[in-house]
């Protein structure tokens, strides 16, 4: 009996291809849906989120009120980045638009709680 190799470039490894082994492949289609969906999340999302916080951060901030919104202002395009980023680093596009939603709640409550 002869045992194979399973490397990449082996028969085993060409028939297991054929076979569907690996697994099926999205379409084409349902791949260019999900990166719309990650960037429609990292457009919209990030601009819902950035514009919580600015909002949030202005009022939390015990400075005067022209220095917190200029404060809460440069703070939102670092906001605004990390939410960008963690949309496309998220395992699907569902998981960082319900990232998105949960930080929107959490600084808009955050807002009407502790606003001033």
């Amino acid at each position: 009996m002869r045992s194979e190799a399973i490397g990449p470039g082996t028969r085993a490894a060409r028939r297991g291809r054929r076979r569907g082994v690996e697994g099926p492949r999205p379409s084409l289609v349902r791949r260019r849906a999900d990166v719309a969906a990650r960037a429609a999340a990292a457009i919209v999302g990030g601009y819902a989120v950035a514009a919580v916080a600015t909002a949030a951060l202005a009022r939390l901030l015990p400075l005067p009120r022209s220095d917190a919104t200029a404060a809460a202002t440069l703070f939102s395009f670092v906001v605004y980045t990390v939410i960008a980023i963690g949309s496309f680093t998220a395992p699907s596009s569902l998981a960082a638009w319900l990232r998105i939603s949960f930080a929107t709640a959490a600084l808009a409550t955050a807002l009407l709680v502790f606003g001033k």
